[in-house]
């Protein structure tokens, strides 16, 4: 979260709330407060990466420097 310092100039405020979240549960993104994710949080980021790797991969091939 943005603040201005005495001097007028933006800076960036220091975050020091933190919220345990599930799947269940609905975060807004960049509300300034450090989300801590649990097991099933971490499973669906492995998924989600290893998912992003393997379209990368089979991109591969079609792909050629332009």
């Amino acid at each position: 979260m943005w603040v201005q310092n005495p001097a007028g100039a933006p800076m960036l405020q220091a975050m020091t709330e933190y919220i345990t979240v599930g799947a269940e549960d609905r975060v807004e993104a960049r509300n300034g407060v450090i989300k801590l994710h649990g097991p099933e949080g971490f499973e669906g980021m492995r998924k989600a990466g290893r998912l992003a790797a393997e379209i990368l991969d089979a991109l591969v091939p079609t792909s050629f420097p332009a």
